[in-house]
């Protein structure tokens, strides 16, 4: 649905429209949205888009590269975290420029594109993305084990984003960035904000167990009120004040201590399912059990392992089995306590058939 919505700009005629004229652009159905306050207020603020492939200029995104390697932080730019951009000063242009030896980096030029969008995202790719945190390097599957592509991470799952690529000649700066073919450039025919799409339906509702905090959100955008439904059972959960630290390893430290405190690893201790924020991060946790001597099973953003995903999560509930994950949402399987018998003898019969 999401698709033929925004579609509907490409038509060349009403008949060739979901949504005619006379629809007055609504949806005459009902919307169900799991993970309401995710989907309708975190992943919304990213358009919909629809794009076509176009040829790109493979030579300028080197060049702009190794520009952007020899221009430094605060002497030719600046770089906003916050709105994720980057802001040259007169110094960048006027290095830039001679050592392209061209008169501006706006002219346009026989290939009819200026160079400073290329070196803008030379340097956002430099500064504000990060492998294995926003992208993930595809590695070919043959012996070679060459780089073929860049994957969008997921920031909500932690999984890499099949088909996704970003646009306006991002993604192509990031590819040059890591030393791989440019691939072909993307170019926007269509979009529509989630906003738009959802308020098309005439009856929209949605779930979730956080949606508490967002209730004045949902109901200035979409007119959606939140009522909480109580649990049928008392929660049992107990929740602990939060502990800070001044270090990245100490926290790292405290938490390997908590899982040997709770048995992690042992056939008779605690399930325990760790969450992390990178894939960086959850190789250097892994890490620091295998030295305490707890083997745990470890769910990032690698494509190669994506199938694997659900099998390792259905057992995380498992006596004493230690499972870290780059993000926490969107894994798509319940997790039983003592695990689940189905999936268990899944891999069993695997196993033995590659024994046998």
């Amino acid at each position: 649905m999401k698709f033929f919505c925004f579609c509907d700009h490409l038509g060349l005629s009403d008949a060739q429209t979901v949504l005619p004229p006379g629809n007055q652009g609504e949806f005459n159905g009902f919307c169900v949205v799991d993970e309401a306050d995710s989907v309708l207020i975190d992943e919304a603020r990213t358009p919909l888009i629809i794009s076509k492939q176009v040829p790109a200029p493979a030579n300028k995104y080197k060049v702009a590269n190794q520009l952007a390697e020899a221009l430094v932080n605060k002497v030719h730019y600046e770089v906003d975290l916050k709105n994720k951009n980057v802001v040259l000063n007169d110094k960048a242009y006027r290095d830039c420029e001679d050592a392209l030896g061209i008169d501006s980096l706006f002219e346009i030029g026989a290939d009819g594109s200026a160079w400073a969008p290329y070196i803008q995202n030379a340097i956002k790719a430099k500064e504000l993305f990060t492998k294995d945190m926003e992208y993930s390097v595809i590695i070919s599957d043959d012996d070679k084990n060459e780089k073929i592509g860049v994957g969008i991470i997921d920031s909500f799952t932690g999984r890499v984003l099949d088909g996704r690529r970003w646009a306006d000649g991002l993604h192509q700066s990031i590819e040059a960035k890591e030393q791989i073919p440019v691939s072909m450039q993307s170019k926007v025919i269509a979009k529509v904000t989630y906003q738009a799409l959802f308020r098309q339906f005439t009856r929209l509702s949605g779930m979730t167990g956080t949606a508490v905090s967002d209730a004045n959100e949902l109901e200035k955008i979409y007119g959606l009120k939140v009522t909480p439904v109580p649990t049928e059972l008392p929660i049992a959960r107990r929740d602990y004040p939060d502990v800070a630290f001044k270090t990245r390893i100490a926290a790292d430290m405290a938490l390997v201590k908590e899982v040997l405190n709770v048995g992690g690893g042992q056939s008779d201790g605690r399930p325990c399912l760790i969450g992390t924020t990178s894939v960086n991060q959850s190789v250097r946790i892994v890490q620091l059990l295998a030295e305490n001597n707890v083997t745990a099973a470890l769910l990032n953003a690698n494509p190669k392992k994506a199938a694997r995903e659900v099998e390792n999560i259905a057992q995380a509930g498992r006596a004493g089995v230690v499972t870290v994950a780059t993000k926490m949402a969107g894994r798509g399987t319940n997790i039983l306590l003592v695990g689940c018998p189905s999936t268990m003898s899944r891999l069993k019969t695997r196993c033995l058939s590659w024994m046998g």
